[in-house]
C-alpha cells in the first residue's frame, strides 16, 4: 500500500487481500480509512462485493463423504511403513558401517604388508651385500632364496 492508506482503489484490493473482505476484522485505522473508501468510490464497493462473494465460495461446507474404515486402514498403514522405513533405515546404516570398516581393514592390511615387504626387501638387500652400490645387481630370485634361507 502507499504511505498514506488507500490513496487509490490498488490499495483498498491490497487491504481488501491482507485482511479479508469483513471490515470489522481489520485494524481501527485501516477500517475507518476503508469506510470512507467504500463512502467515495464506486470500483471500492464493486471490489468489496466480489471479496465478499469469494469469501462466500470459499468458506461455504464442502461435504465429502469418507468411510471410516478405509481412513483407519490408510492411517495404519501409513504408521506401518514408517516403522519399516525406520528399522530398514538403521539396518542399511549397519551395513554400510560394515563395509567401510571391513574396506579400512582391507586397506591397513595392505599397507602394513606394502611397509614390512620394502623393510624386508632392504634388509635382504643389505645383507646379502648386493645392490649397485657394490657393483652387483640383486635380482628377485636373489631375495627370495636369500629370504628362504634365512627365515626359513
Amino acid at each position: 500500500m502507499s504511505s498514506k492508506p488507500f490513496q487509490t482503489t490498488r490499495d483498498f484490493a491490497d487491504a481488501l487481500d491482507a485482511f479479508g473482505a469483513d471490515l470489522a476484522r481489520w485494524p481501527e485505522d485501516l477500517r475507518q480509512e476503508g469506510s470512507s473508501m467504500l463512502d467515495r468510490s464506486t470500483e471500492a464497493r464493486k471490489l468489496l462485493r466480489e471479496a465478499l462473494l469469494v469469501h462466500r465460495v470459499l468458506s461455504e461446507r464442502l461435504t465429502v463423504s469418507t468411510d471410516n474404515h478405509l481412513v483407519k486402514a490408510i492411517l495404519e498403514r501409513k504408521a506401518s511403513l514408517d516403522q519399516e522405513s525406520k528399522r530398514l533405515n538403521a539396518k542399511e546404516a549397519a551395513k554400510g558401517v560394515a563395509v567401510v570398516r571391513s574396506a579400512m581393514l582391507k586397506r591397513g592390511i595392505a599397507a602394513a604388508i606394502l611397509v614390512g615387504g620394502g623393510m624386508l626387501a632392504g634388509s635382504l638387500l643389505s645383507q646379502a651385500g648386493g645392490g649397485e652400490a657394490a657393483g652387483q645387481s640383486t635380482t628377485l630370485n636373489d631375495i627370495t632364496s636369500y629370504a628362504e634361507s634365512f627365515y626359513l
